[in-house]
């Protein structure tokens, strides 16, 4: 595709695409302006209004342009076991709505083999993806500050910190802080471990009966206070030679008719309306709490330096759950390495 672009072949004419490469889609100019057909009376009307804000501004936009349609949502979301809960004496109706609740019910169901949360600990991207989503909850913001420096360089950013590489280690299996996104929810299926923070997308894994133990045994909800979010738009490509065209099916494959026949297929949707709907909520028992989830998510950085920086946050908080550092010493390792990079990149003055 990024060949295509740069020879201007037009070989392909539209394209689905994760916000954080806005920074590489821009540096090639690869992405279409859509404002001018959404507001062309000659194309179908379309309502971006229905889209849930968070997708619409996240996925869709750079520096306030509109480059996409929303067409999958993504955002983190807590997963538990409902048997478990009850087992513990906690309400299976009554998820933890903040980050010691959490924790506290974590420990009640820790117990024997059984451990009360499955952590993505390794190093890999989903260990900064959940710290992410425990930042979010306690300082209602993403990675950066205004000046560009990186915002877990703080309070709320010490006490994520300790979250996962405390408490959230301590109600983990030993073996977590290798853990990558598979190994996490396989644990949760297994009904080795009560709970998770767990991207919607591996939830099919976990209501297949070949492959799991907790199918019809879980709960779902939207993490403490915030979390992280993912998510595809579609686009139509710059070098394409058919962008009325590719604009309609842009237009026609994000409409509320075709979101609600994706749900069929495990898709998520990004329509505010049919996150309420409850035949879809039949279909997708864990719709709603990822609807719930959107309503408080904060994005992922979108520069040139989004990777780097990625590998450099990993690298820090795995070092803090396998105990190489303290939470103290990780983080302003971090903090320190990641602003050295940023500043040289031009983003920190």
């Amino acid at each position: 595709l990024w060949l295509d672009l740069a020879s201007g072949s037009g070989t392909y004419d539209f394209s689905s695409f994760t916000y954080q490469y806005f920074s590489r889609w821009e540096a090639v100019k690869g992405l279409v302006d859509l404002e001018p057909y959404v507001s062309n009376p000659a194309f179908p009307p379309i309502d971006l209004s229905k889209h849930v804000p968070a997708c619409l501004e996240t996925y869709a936009k750079y520096k306030g342009t509109l480059y996409g349609i929303p067409t999958l949502a993504d955002a983190m979301i807590y997963v538990y076991n409902l048997d478990h809960f009850a087992a513990a004496g906690l309400d299976p109706e009554d998820p933890p709505a903040t980050w010691e609740e959490l924790y506290d019910y974590c420990k009640k169901m820790t117990a024997g083999e059984q451990y009360g949360f499955a952590l993505m600990g390794g190093r890999t991207e989903q260990a900064s993806a959940t710290f992410t989503c425990v930042f979010a909850g306690l300082a209602r913001k993403g990675w950066y500050n205004d000046d560009g420096t990186l915002a877990w360089g703080s309070e709320e950013g010490l006490q994520a910190m300790k979250i996962m590489a405390e408490w959230l280690t301590e109600v983990s299996p030993p073996a977590a802080s290798a853990w990558n996104i598979s190994d996490a929810n396989n644990a949760v299926a297994q009904a080795i471990c009560s709970s998770e923070i767990q991207w919607p997308g591996m939830m099919p894994g976990l209501l297949n009966p070949e492959n799991s133990k907790v199918v019809g045994k879980l709960g779902f909800s939207a993490p403490p206070q915030g979390t992280a979010l993912g998510g595809h738009a579609f686009g139509v490509l710059s070098s394409s030679h058919n962008k009325d065209a590719a604009y309609l099916l842009v237009e026609y494959l994000t409409s509320p008719e075709i979101q609600r026949e994706w749900v069929d297929e495990g898709y998520a949707i990004t329509i505010t309306e049919l996150f309420e709907d409850p035949e879809i909520q039949a279909l997708s028992p864990w719709l709603k709490a990822t609807g719930d989830a959107l309503a408080v998510g904060v994005g992922f950085p979108t520069e040139e330096d989004t990777s780097e920086v990625w590998a450099i946050c990993d690298q820090y908080i795995n070092a803090a759950i396998t105990k190489e550092m303290t939470p103290e010493d990780a983080l302003n390792a971090m903090t320190e390495e990641v602003n050295a990079l940023r500043k040289e990149g031009g983003y920190i003055s």
